[in-house]
């Protein structure tokens, strides 16, 4: 695990702080970026490219219904089409 600090709003959906996580994530060669801020979460990928949170509940599901195959999802409608 490696730390990026970020000294503003740890609001994962403020672009700075994203940037500072997608920088770091880009010059240590991690394979994703987690930043939170109690209750949120933004994510980048390896690119340093933000992954919007209906694609990771879609990403989630999908995993998810593999190891409980039949179970049923709640998803929110936004997340269609991903």
């Amino acid at each position: 695990m490696i730390t990026a600090s970020h000294n503003d709003n740890p609001n994962p959906k403020d672009m700075k702080m994203l940037h500072v996580m997608a920088d770091k994530v880009r010059a240590t060669g991690a394979d994703v970026g987690l930043g939170f801020d109690g209750d949120r979460c933004g994510v980048v990928d390896k690119r340093g490219e933000d992954i919007l949170a209906l694609k990771i509940g879609v990403m989630l599901a999908r995993d998810l219904g593999k190891v409980q195959p039949g179970a049923p999802f709640v998803v929110d409608v936004r997340s269609m089409g991903l």
